[in-house]
């Protein structure tokens, strides 16, 4: 008999506190998709990243989804609902920006 069989209680119990306390850990994983991170600070490539987007400011977006319960999407509760949606997503911090379908610029 080996010896994993001969004491497989004591390895299951084993490894799962193994595993629970790698665990522990799991919520300080984060990955960071930020260009910057990938980039040297006096990379050609970066700097001139930076510099398009202070010229033409940066394409950080947020898109909202309006699921509907019905397929009929052309009626007054739908569109008061998107510009509700589209006055709240003006008091977002840092928004400079929001396009929608009720303060869509037709010129």
């Amino acid at each position: 008999m080996s010896i994993l069989s001969r004491y497989r209680l004591i390895a299951l119990f084993a490894l799962l506190i193994l595993i629970g306390g790698l665990s522990m850990g799991i919520n300080h994983v984060v990955f960071n998709a930020d260009y910057h991170e990938f980039f040297e600070i006096n990379d050609p490539q970066r700097m001139k990243f930076d510099e398009i987007q202070d010229v033409f400011g940066s394409s950080d977006n947020i898109m909202f989804l309006l699921v509907l319960a019905s397929r009929d999407v052309f009626t007054e509760e739908v569109f008061t609902a998107i510009h509700q949606l589209t006055e709240r997503a003006w008091q977002i911090p840092h928004s400079y920006r929001v396009d929608s379908l009720t303060n869509y610029q037709y010129s």
